[in-house]
Protein backbone atom coordinates (compact mmCIF):
# COMPACT_ATOMS: atom_id res chain seq x y z
CA UNK A 1 0.00 0.00 0.00
CA UNK A 2 1.20 3.53 -1.24
CA UNK A 3 2.06 5.60 1.60
CA UNK A 4 -0.43 8.69 2.07
CA UNK A 5 1.43 12.19 1.27
CA UNK A 6 1.00 15.96 0.61
CA UNK A 7 2.51 18.64 -1.09
CA UNK A 8 2.04 21.75 2.19
CA UNK A 9 2.58 24.94 1.26
CA UNK A 10 5.84 25.97 1.30
CA UNK A 11 4.30 30.11 2.83
CA UNK A 12 2.76 27.36 5.46
CA UNK A 13 6.12 25.48 6.15
CA UNK A 14 7.88 29.07 6.48
CA UNK A 15 5.25 30.00 8.72
CA UNK A 16 5.77 26.76 11.17
CA UNK A 17 9.49 27.10 11.57
CA UNK A 18 8.64 30.85 12.48
CA UNK A 19 6.05 30.26 15.06
CA UNK A 20 7.41 26.79 15.97
CA UNK A 21 11.27 26.60 15.63
CA UNK A 22 12.44 26.89 19.21
CA UNK A 23 10.09 23.95 19.81
CA UNK A 24 11.92 21.64 16.87
CA UNK A 25 15.16 19.70 16.82
CA UNK A 26 17.64 20.16 14.27
CA UNK A 27 16.16 16.81 12.60
CA UNK A 28 12.89 18.58 12.11
CA UNK A 29 14.35 22.02 11.12
CA UNK A 30 15.95 19.95 8.41
CA UNK A 31 12.91 17.99 7.27
CA UNK A 32 10.90 21.01 6.85
CA UNK A 33 13.63 22.51 4.30
CA UNK A 34 13.70 19.64 2.68
CA UNK A 35 10.48 19.76 1.72
CA UNK A 36 10.35 23.41 0.88
CA UNK A 37 12.87 23.10 -1.51
CA UNK A 38 10.62 20.01 -3.08
CA UNK A 39 13.45 17.23 -2.51
CA UNK A 40 10.55 15.64 -0.81
CA UNK A 41 7.07 15.76 0.43
CA UNK A 42 6.00 15.04 3.90
CA UNK A 43 3.56 11.86 4.25
CA UNK A 44 0.32 12.54 6.43
CA UNK A 45 1.91 11.00 9.46
CA UNK A 46 4.66 12.85 9.02
CA UNK A 47 2.31 15.89 9.25
CA UNK A 48 1.13 14.63 12.17
CA UNK A 49 3.91 14.25 14.19
CA UNK A 50 5.19 17.52 13.29
CA UNK A 51 1.26 18.91 14.53
CA UNK A 52 2.09 16.90 17.97
CA UNK A 53 5.34 18.39 18.28
CA UNK A 54 4.94 21.87 16.97
CA UNK A 55 1.46 22.07 19.01
CA UNK A 56 0.01 23.93 15.41
CA UNK A 57 -3.35 21.77 14.78
CA UNK A 58 -3.30 19.24 12.19
CA UNK A 59 -5.84 20.98 9.61
CA UNK A 60 -3.09 23.82 9.40
CA UNK A 61 -1.01 22.05 6.78
CA UNK A 62 -3.85 21.89 4.51
CA UNK A 63 -4.10 25.65 4.24
CA UNK A 64 -3.28 28.08 1.39
CA UNK A 65 -1.98 30.90 3.06
CA UNK A 66 -0.91 30.38 7.36
CA UNK A 67 -4.00 31.72 9.38
CA UNK A 68 -3.90 34.98 11.04
CA UNK A 69 -4.56 34.93 15.07
CA UNK A 70 -6.68 37.83 16.01
CA UNK A 71 -5.55 39.53 19.43
CA UNK A 72 -5.52 42.68 19.74
CA UNK A 73 -2.30 43.25 21.81
CA UNK A 74 -0.13 42.12 18.95
CA UNK A 75 -0.67 45.37 17.03
CA UNK A 76 1.11 47.30 20.00
CA UNK A 77 4.93 45.96 19.91
CA UNK A 78 7.66 48.14 20.49
CA UNK A 79 9.43 47.71 17.50
CA UNK A 80 7.90 46.99 13.74
CA UNK A 81 8.71 43.55 12.73
CA UNK A 82 7.62 43.64 9.45
CA UNK A 83 8.86 39.85 8.70
CA UNK A 84 6.70 39.11 11.66
CA UNK A 85 3.22 38.50 10.58
CA UNK A 86 2.40 36.00 13.62
CA UNK A 87 3.17 35.50 17.29
CA UNK A 88 4.55 31.94 18.52
CA UNK A 89 1.85 29.92 20.07
CA UNK A 90 4.15 30.53 23.70
CA UNK A 91 3.66 33.99 23.65
CA UNK A 92 -0.31 33.63 22.73
CA UNK A 93 -0.77 31.38 25.29
CA UNK A 94 1.27 33.60 28.09
CA UNK A 95 -0.89 36.48 26.70
CA UNK A 96 -4.07 34.27 27.29
CA UNK A 97 -3.14 33.16 30.23
CA UNK A 98 -2.57 36.77 32.20
CA UNK A 99 -6.15 38.26 30.02
CA UNK A 100 -7.92 35.51 32.27
CA UNK A 101 -6.35 36.26 35.20
CA UNK A 102 -6.64 39.95 34.95
CA UNK A 103 -10.34 39.66 34.04
CA UNK A 104 -10.64 37.17 37.12
CA UNK A 105 -8.76 40.11 39.42
CA UNK A 106 -10.82 43.20 37.65
CA UNK A 107 -14.05 41.38 38.75
CA UNK A 108 -12.77 40.44 42.28
CA UNK A 109 -11.81 43.98 42.99
CA UNK A 110 -14.66 45.58 41.59
CA UNK A 111 -17.00 43.19 43.93
CA UNK A 112 -14.89 43.97 46.57
CA UNK A 113 -15.66 47.75 46.00
CA UNK A 114 -11.69 48.71 45.16
CA UNK A 115 -11.82 52.35 43.16
CA UNK A 116 -10.08 52.52 39.90
CA UNK A 117 -5.81 52.98 40.13
CA UNK A 118 -5.58 56.92 39.56
CA UNK A 119 -1.87 56.11 38.47
CA UNK A 120 -3.12 54.05 35.06
CA UNK A 121 -3.56 56.73 32.49
CA UNK A 122 -2.17 59.85 34.78
CA UNK A 123 0.73 60.98 32.27
CA UNK A 124 -2.77 62.23 29.95
CA UNK A 125 -3.46 64.61 31.78
CA UNK A 126 -3.59 68.23 30.74
CA UNK A 127 -0.92 69.28 33.25
CA UNK A 128 1.30 66.86 32.21
CA UNK A 129 1.02 67.36 28.38
CA UNK A 130 3.74 70.15 28.38
CA UNK A 131 6.30 68.60 31.78
CA UNK A 132 9.87 67.21 30.74
CA UNK A 133 11.08 63.56 31.20
CA UNK A 134 12.53 64.14 34.66
CA UNK A 135 9.79 66.35 35.71
CA UNK A 136 7.18 63.21 34.81
CA UNK A 137 9.77 60.92 35.92
CA UNK A 138 10.01 62.53 39.18
CA UNK A 139 6.31 62.01 39.44
CA UNK A 140 6.17 58.95 38.85
CA UNK A 141 8.95 58.43 41.48
CA UNK A 142 6.71 60.53 44.21
CA UNK A 143 3.67 58.24 43.43
CA UNK A 144 5.43 55.41 44.70
CA UNK A 145 6.91 56.46 47.06
CA UNK A 146 10.61 56.51 45.35
CA UNK A 147 13.19 58.12 46.00
CA UNK A 148 16.19 60.06 43.18
CA UNK A 149 18.94 57.28 43.02
CA UNK A 150 16.86 54.89 44.60
CA UNK A 151 18.30 51.62 42.98
CA UNK A 152 21.81 52.63 43.10
CA UNK A 153 21.56 51.84 46.72
CA UNK A 154 20.32 48.66 46.45
CA UNK A 155 22.74 45.42 47.10
CA UNK A 156 21.54 43.17 43.89
CA UNK A 157 19.82 43.53 40.75
CA UNK A 158 17.26 40.60 41.79
CA UNK A 159 16.88 42.93 45.30
CA UNK A 160 16.19 45.80 42.85
CA UNK A 161 13.85 44.17 40.59
CA UNK A 162 11.52 42.85 43.81
CA UNK A 163 11.95 46.38 45.50
CA UNK A 164 10.14 48.06 42.97
CA UNK A 165 7.67 44.86 42.09
CA UNK A 166 6.57 45.46 45.58
CA UNK A 167 6.21 48.98 45.60
CA UNK A 168 4.01 48.47 42.19
CA UNK A 169 1.96 45.86 44.16
CA UNK A 170 1.42 48.08 47.12
CA UNK A 171 -0.72 50.13 44.55
CA UNK A 172 -2.39 47.30 42.96
CA UNK A 173 -0.64 46.62 39.74
CA UNK A 174 0.26 43.37 39.14
CA UNK A 175 3.94 41.92 37.97
CA UNK A 176 4.38 38.33 37.04
CA UNK A 177 7.16 36.67 35.52
CA UNK A 178 7.98 33.20 33.61
CA UNK A 179 10.44 31.55 31.10
CA UNK A 180 7.91 29.00 29.76
CA UNK A 181 4.17 28.83 29.35
CA UNK A 182 2.32 27.97 32.35
CA UNK A 183 3.71 25.12 34.19
CA UNK A 184 5.32 23.64 30.67
CA UNK A 185 9.03 23.60 31.17
CA UNK A 186 9.40 22.80 27.54
CA UNK A 187 7.40 25.20 26.02
CA UNK A 188 10.34 27.94 26.67
CA UNK A 189 9.13 31.62 25.72
CA UNK A 190 11.94 33.68 23.31
CA UNK A 191 13.50 36.50 24.42
CA UNK A 192 13.73 37.44 20.19
CA UNK A 193 10.08 37.81 20.26
CA UNK A 194 9.33 39.78 23.33
CA UNK A 195 11.21 40.76 26.75
CA UNK A 196 7.85 42.38 28.70
CA UNK A 197 4.40 42.88 27.94
CA UNK A 198 2.08 45.39 29.85
CA UNK A 199 -2.25 44.77 30.13
CA UNK A 200 -4.04 48.02 30.71
CA UNK A 201 -6.75 47.43 32.93
CA UNK A 202 -8.05 50.23 35.69
CA UNK A 203 -8.51 47.60 38.27
CA UNK A 204 -5.78 44.86 37.61
CA UNK A 205 -3.40 46.37 35.45
CA UNK A 206 -0.84 43.09 34.60
CA UNK A 207 2.75 43.48 34.01
CA UNK A 208 4.58 40.29 32.38
CA UNK A 209 8.47 39.74 32.48
CA UNK A 210 10.37 37.16 30.38
CA UNK A 211 13.00 35.80 32.80
CA UNK A 212 14.42 34.29 30.20
CA UNK A 213 16.15 37.96 29.50
CA UNK A 214 19.36 38.54 31.73
CA UNK A 215 18.41 39.83 35.43
CA UNK A 216 20.34 43.47 34.40
CA UNK A 217 17.71 43.89 31.99
CA UNK A 218 14.82 42.96 33.81
CA UNK A 219 14.44 46.13 35.91
CA UNK A 220 14.63 48.28 32.73
CA UNK A 221 11.38 46.26 30.94
CA UNK A 222 9.54 46.98 34.36
CA UNK A 223 10.12 50.34 34.63
CA UNK A 224 9.07 50.68 30.88
CA UNK A 225 6.27 48.95 31.05
CA UNK A 226 5.63 51.19 34.26
CA UNK A 227 5.56 54.43 32.05
CA UNK A 228 3.56 52.83 29.55
CA UNK A 229 1.26 52.13 32.54
CA UNK A 230 1.29 56.09 33.13
CA UNK A 231 0.47 56.72 29.83
CA UNK A 232 -2.85 53.86 29.35
CA UNK A 233 -0.92 52.48 26.12
CA UNK A 234 -0.77 48.30 26.00
CA UNK A 235 2.63 47.22 24.58
CA UNK A 236 4.83 44.22 23.70
CA UNK A 237 7.89 44.98 24.56
CA UNK A 238 10.54 43.93 22.40
CA UNK A 239 13.15 46.65 21.71
CA UNK A 240 16.71 44.96 21.00
CA UNK A 241 18.77 48.50 21.45
CA UNK A 242 19.40 48.64 17.88
CA UNK A 243 20.85 52.07 16.53
CA UNK A 244 17.68 52.98 14.41
CA UNK A 245 14.69 50.88 15.96
CA UNK A 246 11.80 51.15 13.77
CA UNK A 247 9.12 51.85 16.21
CA UNK A 248 5.48 51.56 15.73
CA UNK A 249 4.61 54.46 17.77
CA UNK A 250 8.10 56.33 17.62
CA UNK A 251 6.81 59.27 19.43
CA UNK A 252 5.69 57.60 22.36
CA UNK A 253 8.80 55.02 22.34
CA UNK A 254 10.92 57.93 22.79
CA UNK A 255 9.27 59.71 25.62
CA UNK A 256 8.79 56.57 27.55
CA UNK A 257 12.33 55.73 27.11
CA UNK A 258 13.80 59.37 28.42
CA UNK A 259 11.34 58.83 31.31
CA UNK A 260 12.62 55.15 32.50
CA UNK A 261 15.96 56.85 31.75
CA UNK A 262 15.04 59.25 34.62
CA UNK A 263 13.58 56.97 36.40
CA UNK A 264 16.35 54.23 37.03
CA UNK A 265 19.50 56.91 36.05
CA UNK A 266 19.08 59.80 38.11
CA UNK A 267 21.72 62.11 36.17
CA UNK A 268 23.40 63.78 39.04
CA UNK A 269 24.17 60.74 40.65
CA UNK A 270 24.96 58.90 37.14
CA UNK A 271 27.77 62.14 36.42
CA UNK A 272 28.99 62.09 39.79
CA UNK A 273 29.44 58.23 40.09
CA UNK A 274 31.18 58.94 36.20
CA UNK A 275 33.20 61.93 36.58
CA UNK A 276 34.96 59.73 40.49
CA UNK A 277 35.57 56.42 38.54
CA UNK A 278 39.39 56.45 37.61
CA UNK A 279 38.23 53.37 34.71
CA UNK A 280 38.48 53.77 31.09
CA UNK A 281 35.14 54.43 29.69
CA UNK A 282 34.27 50.79 28.85
CA UNK A 283 34.93 49.74 32.32
CA UNK A 284 32.87 52.91 33.92
CA UNK A 285 29.70 51.57 31.97
CA UNK A 286 30.03 48.51 33.54
CA UNK A 287 31.17 49.70 37.00
CA UNK A 288 27.99 52.03 36.85
CA UNK A 289 25.92 49.17 35.47
CA UNK A 290 26.33 47.56 38.22
CA UNK A 291 25.84 50.33 40.59
CA UNK A 292 21.86 50.83 39.23
CA UNK A 293 21.61 47.51 38.69
CA UNK A 294 21.04 48.08 35.25
CA UNK A 295 22.18 46.17 31.79
CA UNK A 296 25.52 47.65 30.35
CA UNK A 297 23.45 48.12 27.13
CA UNK A 298 21.00 50.26 28.67
CA UNK A 299 23.66 52.39 31.01
CA UNK A 300 25.77 53.54 27.95
CA UNK A 301 23.05 54.57 25.83
CA UNK A 302 22.03 56.83 29.25
CA UNK A 303 26.06 57.80 29.28
CA UNK A 304 25.91 58.80 25.48
CA UNK A 305 22.55 60.77 26.40
CA UNK A 306 24.21 62.63 29.28
CA UNK A 307 27.35 63.56 26.51
CA UNK A 308 30.01 61.21 28.25
CA UNK A 309 30.42 58.55 25.28
CA UNK A 310 30.09 58.72 21.34
CA UNK A 311 27.68 56.17 19.91
CA UNK A 312 31.22 54.27 19.09
CA UNK A 313 31.77 53.04 22.27
CA UNK A 314 27.80 52.08 22.76
CA UNK A 315 28.22 49.92 19.71
CA UNK A 316 31.41 48.07 20.98
CA UNK A 317 29.12 47.37 24.15
CA UNK A 318 26.32 46.37 22.54
CA UNK A 319 28.87 44.01 20.69
CA UNK A 320 30.41 42.52 23.69
CA UNK A 321 26.71 42.25 25.51
CA UNK A 322 25.28 39.96 22.16
CA UNK A 323 28.48 37.73 22.34
CA UNK A 324 28.14 37.24 26.34
CA UNK A 325 24.40 36.22 25.62
CA UNK A 326 25.44 34.03 22.67
CA UNK A 327 28.17 32.26 25.34
CA UNK A 328 25.38 32.22 27.97
CA UNK A 329 25.00 28.32 29.30
CA UNK A 330 22.11 27.17 31.07
CA UNK A 331 23.55 25.96 34.11
CA UNK A 332 20.72 23.51 35.08
CA UNK A 333 18.88 22.75 37.99
CA UNK A 334 15.97 24.46 39.51
CA UNK A 335 15.79 28.15 38.58
CA UNK A 336 14.87 30.53 41.23
CA UNK A 337 12.98 32.58 38.77
CA UNK A 338 10.87 29.82 37.60
CA UNK A 339 9.88 28.82 41.22
CA UNK A 340 5.59 29.05 41.04
CA UNK A 341 6.61 31.64 44.51
CA UNK A 342 7.93 33.51 42.34
CA UNK A 343 6.14 33.86 39.09
CA UNK A 344 3.21 34.75 40.50
CA UNK A 345 2.38 37.90 42.18
CA UNK A 346 1.90 38.47 45.77
CA UNK A 347 -1.24 40.69 44.99
CA UNK A 348 -2.50 38.53 43.02
CA UNK A 349 -2.43 35.64 45.24
CA UNK A 350 -3.55 37.60 48.49
CA UNK A 351 -6.81 38.24 46.19
CA UNK A 352 -7.03 34.53 45.94
CA UNK A 353 -6.23 33.92 49.50
CA UNK A 354 -9.24 36.69 50.82
CA UNK A 355 -11.38 35.21 48.08
CA UNK A 356 -11.44 31.58 49.32
CA UNK A 357 -11.64 32.58 52.93
CA UNK A 358 -15.02 34.84 51.96
CA UNK A 359 -16.02 31.97 50.67
CA UNK A 360 -16.06 32.36 47.04
CA UNK A 361 -12.99 30.60 45.54
CA UNK A 362 -10.61 28.39 46.73
CA UNK A 363 -6.89 28.78 47.41
CA UNK A 364 -5.55 27.06 44.51
CA UNK A 365 -8.06 28.42 41.68
CA UNK A 366 -4.88 31.03 40.44
CA UNK A 367 -2.76 27.64 39.82
CA UNK A 368 -5.73 26.53 37.97
CA UNK A 369 -5.76 29.36 34.96
CA UNK A 370 -2.76 28.20 33.00
CA UNK A 371 -4.44 24.97 32.21
CA UNK A 372 -7.98 26.82 32.09
CA UNK A 373 -5.96 28.56 29.00
CA UNK A 374 -4.40 25.65 27.42
CA UNK A 375 -7.80 24.54 27.04
CA UNK A 376 -9.49 27.94 25.71
CA UNK A 377 -6.63 27.42 23.38
CA UNK A 378 -6.92 24.31 22.22
CA UNK A 379 -10.66 24.07 21.70
CA UNK A 380 -10.08 27.43 19.63
CA UNK A 381 -7.15 26.17 17.65
CA UNK A 382 -8.32 22.21 17.17
CA UNK A 383 -10.60 23.43 14.03
CA UNK A 384 -13.72 21.21 15.79
CA UNK A 385 -16.06 23.86 16.70
CA UNK A 386 -16.95 27.04 14.70
CA UNK A 387 -16.67 30.68 15.92
CA UNK A 388 -19.54 30.99 17.96
CA UNK A 389 -19.23 27.42 19.36
CA UNK A 390 -15.52 28.67 20.63
CA UNK A 391 -17.04 32.28 22.07
CA UNK A 392 -19.23 30.53 24.37
CA UNK A 393 -16.54 28.55 26.17
CA UNK A 394 -14.55 32.08 26.30
CA UNK A 395 -17.38 33.46 28.30
CA UNK A 396 -16.41 34.83 32.00
CA UNK A 397 -18.92 32.64 33.23
CA UNK A 398 -18.91 29.19 31.85
CA UNK A 399 -17.93 26.80 34.36
CA UNK A 400 -16.81 23.67 31.21
CA UNK A 401 -13.68 24.67 30.59
CA UNK A 402 -13.01 25.34 34.28
CA UNK A 403 -14.35 22.17 35.22
CA UNK A 404 -11.78 20.50 33.24
CA UNK A 405 -9.13 22.42 34.56
CA UNK A 406 -9.80 21.81 38.00
CA UNK A 407 -10.28 18.14 37.34
CA UNK A 408 -6.97 18.01 35.02
CA UNK A 409 -4.89 19.76 37.31
CA UNK A 410 -5.92 17.90 40.60
CA UNK A 411 -6.59 14.22 39.01
CA UNK A 412 -10.25 14.36 39.89
CA UNK A 413 -13.37 12.61 37.77
CA UNK A 414 -15.74 14.80 36.45
CA UNK A 415 -19.92 13.71 36.64
CA UNK A 416 -22.11 14.56 34.12
CA UNK A 417 -24.88 13.36 31.85
CA UNK A 418 -23.35 15.16 28.73
CA UNK A 419 -22.02 11.97 26.17
CA UNK A 420 -18.92 11.95 23.59
CA UNK A 421 -20.27 13.91 20.39
CA UNK A 422 -19.05 10.71 18.40
CA UNK A 423 -16.61 13.28 16.22
CA UNK A 424 -13.87 12.73 18.34
CA UNK A 425 -11.09 9.76 18.52
CA UNK A 426 -7.90 8.39 19.07
CA UNK A 427 -5.27 9.05 16.26
CA UNK A 428 -1.79 7.47 15.34
CA UNK A 429 -0.33 9.15 17.95
CA UNK A 430 -2.97 7.70 20.43
CA UNK A 431 -4.36 11.15 21.18
CA UNK A 432 -7.74 12.04 21.71
CA UNK A 433 -8.63 14.36 18.70
CA UNK A 434 -11.48 15.86 16.26
CA UNK A 435 -11.85 13.52 13.44
CA UNK A 436 -12.53 15.97 11.07
CA UNK A 437 -16.00 14.93 9.77
CA UNK A 438 -17.83 17.18 8.09
CA UNK A 439 -16.66 20.59 8.81
CA UNK A 440 -16.64 22.66 12.26
CA UNK A 441 -19.56 21.78 14.63
CA UNK A 442 -21.96 24.43 15.58
CA UNK A 443 -22.58 23.23 19.09
CA UNK A 444 -21.00 23.79 21.96
CA UNK A 445 -18.19 21.55 22.68
CA UNK A 446 -19.33 18.54 24.76
CA UNK A 447 -17.26 18.47 27.99
CA UNK A 448 -16.47 14.57 27.69
CA UNK A 449 -14.86 15.15 23.94
CA UNK A 450 -12.38 17.63 25.66
CA UNK A 451 -11.96 16.11 28.66
CA UNK A 452 -10.83 13.14 27.75
CA UNK A 453 -8.39 15.03 25.45
CA UNK A 454 -6.44 16.26 28.73
CA UNK A 455 -6.75 13.09 29.95
CA UNK A 456 -9.86 13.54 32.26
CA UNK A 457 -12.42 10.77 32.73
CA UNK A 458 -15.93 11.22 32.93
CA UNK A 459 -18.62 9.67 34.29
CA UNK A 460 -22.56 9.95 34.59
CA UNK A 461 -24.30 10.37 38.02
CA UNK A 462 -25.45 6.53 37.82
CA UNK A 463 -22.26 5.79 36.97
CA UNK A 464 -21.30 7.16 40.25
CA UNK A 465 -24.34 5.75 42.17
CA UNK A 466 -22.86 2.02 40.92
CA UNK A 467 -19.00 2.73 42.04
CA UNK A 468 -20.10 4.22 45.40
CA UNK A 469 -22.92 1.09 45.75
CA UNK A 470 -25.50 4.11 46.42
CA UNK A 471 -29.53 4.53 46.87
CA UNK A 472 -30.35 7.76 45.80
Amino acid sequence: MATATFKVNNDILNWVLQIAGTQLNSEWINKINTWIKGEKTPTINQLKNLSKKSQIPFGNFFLSQPPRVEMPLLQFRTIDNSGITDASHELLSTIDAIQLKAAWLEDYRIKEGYSKIAFIGMGNKKKYRSASYKEIAEEILKYFDLVKGWNSTIKSNQNAFNFLRKKLSQKGIVTETGSFVGNKTRDSLNINEFRAFVLINKYAPFIFINTKDSENARLFSLVHELVHLWYEKTEIFNYNFQTNPQYLNKKLEQQVNKISECILFDKDIFVKAWIESNDLALDKIYEIAKKFKTSPIATAITAKNYGLITQRVVDEVKGETTKNVANRKNKGGPNFYDTLAYRIDINFATSVINSTEAGDTTYLDAFVWSKYAEIINYVQNCGAYQTGSVNEWKKPGKADPLLIAIASQYNYQIVTFERESGQFGYDVNNEWNWKHNGGPIRHEPKIPDIAKHFGVSCITLFDLEEKLKLCI
